[in-house]
């Protein structure tokens, strides 16, 4: 059985999550429910009263706060690597699956001079703003202001003259514009992802280097790589079976 309905976390309800994996809202107790994000007391107090089955699907650093933690409640998935690193160090039971496109298609595009940084204004400092400091580059930065069911019509404003993203979250954070890129044939520095154009890193040095490296690119079109990112996103979402 598939499960058709699902609840999210007021703290990510900025993302389409519904529409990405065709469900309707959380309405029944009684039958199979998904909920994504476990950031506030509600939100475990919801799933733990849930009577069906139950998968919690971790977004994030929602993983991080021990206080609603539900080991117990149901089946736990995420598709962050760092998430699921946690959970397995932690001795608790997690499937990692494949992210999801985010309704987003292969649109592979020229890479241009630019360089482009997620660093949103509510949470600079997790977000790599001491690193991005560290870099000698003129960097546009995605500060987070604009709401996601407007981004899709303004992303391009960003994307289209950048060779290179930069998503330096300490530990998730980004994903959607990760992605994004990834499907325009953008590498993006990060540890969020271990997608085909996702390039890991521990030092701002690494960070350098990378650009460096990638710069060499700048005015061709990586259409493979897009398709790789393509070919490595979920797309059946059979997780969603119980």
């Amino acid at each position: 059985m598939r499960i058709t309905q699902g609840y999210v976390s007021k703290s990510v309800s900025d993302f389409p999550f519904h529409q990405i994996y065709s469900l309707d809202d959380y309405n029944e107790r009684k039958e199979p429910a998904v909920f994504f994000g476990m950031y506030r007391y509600e939100d475990f107090v919801l799933a733990n009263q849930h009577n069906s089955d139950t998968i919690v699907f971790w977004t994030g650093q929602d993983a991080l706060d021990k206080r609603h933690w539900p080991k117990l409640i149901g089946k736990n998935v995420t598709a962050h690597k760092r998430v699921y690193d946690r959970f397995n160090e932690l001795g608790i039971q997690i499937e990692k699956v494949k992210p999801s496109t985010f309704l987003n298609s292969v649109d592979p595009q020229r890479l241009g001079p630019k360089i482009y940084a997620y660093c949103p204004n509510s949470a600079p400092d997790y977000h790599g703003k001491k690193t991005l400091g560290e870099l000698k580059y003129n960097i546009t930065i995605g500060n987070g202001e604009t709401p996601q069911h407007l981004w899709r019509h303004t992303c391009d404003a960003f994307y289209n003259d950048i060779f290179i993203g930069l998503c330096l979250s300490e530990f998730a954070g980004g994903g959607t514009s990760i992605i994004e890129m990834g499907l325009r044939g953008i590498r993006v520095v990060t540890n969020v992802f271990d997608l085909p154009h996702c390039i890991p890193w521990e030092t701002s040095t690494d960070v350098a280097n990378i650009i460096e490296k990638e710069k060499t690119l700048i005015g061709t079109t990586n259409k493979k790589l897009a398709q790789n990112v393509w070919e490595a996103l979920d797309h059946d979402f059979k997780w969603l079976e119980t």
